[in-house]
């Protein structure tokens, strides 16, 4: 019997999602090539524009190189210390001082607002648009809404996480037709699935997901 969770695999090594055997771009992947998040765009228009020299142009790129590096280790290391609370199985010992606080708060912000947890790092796809993703928690919130979330550990405007969360929705929605406990979750409720902030967000998403080469 082929179920919604057995048509997707990912490589973690590899960053890489494949959907009945074939490779797709990640959410995240689709919203940098449609230039929804660029981190060096403003560097290289004040480039262009001759606003930065050459030389102090590429002292920049390659000062924001290094805090963007930065960055992700430090959202790598705390989306693993969120994965591990949420699945229950974290060592609060092994956790630095950094990673600690940001862990603080999500623990804050579980407990303030989530009365139920229903699934933590699912992987989503879409067959009709051809993508994939991980969603971090799909949870039932204190206003009695189902919320599909995503941690960041930085601006989450920065890296367009409005569209990312709407595409990990409009995922689940089409997913829920070959999973019952999905369908359940998502379309049996009252109140439903709680409408993202945007609500043109996935259409928009999905229009630009159609111009990726792949």
């Amino acid at each position: 019997m082929t179920t919604a969770a057995s048509q997707i695999t990912f490589d973690a090594e590899r960053h890489l999602y494949t959907l009945r055997g074939l490779p797709v771009p990640s959410v995240t992947q689709v919203l940098r090539s449609a230039n929804y998040v660029s981190f060096y765009q403003d560097l290289t228009d004040k480039i262009a524009e001759g606003a930065l020299s050459p030389a102090d142009g590429v002292y920049a790129l390659i000062q924001r190189g290094a805090r963007l590096t930065a960055a992700r280790d430090r959202g790598q290391r705390v989306h693993a210390a969120l994965q591990y609370m949420l699945e229950d199985d974290l060592d609060d010992s092994s956790l630095d001082a950094e990673v600690r606080g940001y862990l603080e708060s999500g623990r804050a912000y579980l407990a303030a607002h989530v009365t139920e947890m229903k699934r933590a790092e699912m992987r989503v796809y879409s067959l009709r648009h051809g993508f994939a993703g991980t969603c971090d928690l799909l949870a039932v919130h204190d206003d009695g809404f189902l919320s599909v979330d995503d941690f960041k550990s930085g601006e989450p405007d920065a890296v367009a996480a409005d569209l990312q969360t709407a595409a990990y929705l409009g995922a689940l929605l089409e997913m829920a037709g070959s999973d019952a406990e999905l369908w359940n979750d998502l379309k049996g409720r009252s109140p439903p699935c709680k409408p993202h902030r945007s609500s043109t967000a996935y259409f928009e998403y999905t229009a630009r997901q159609r111009d990726w080469p792949w």
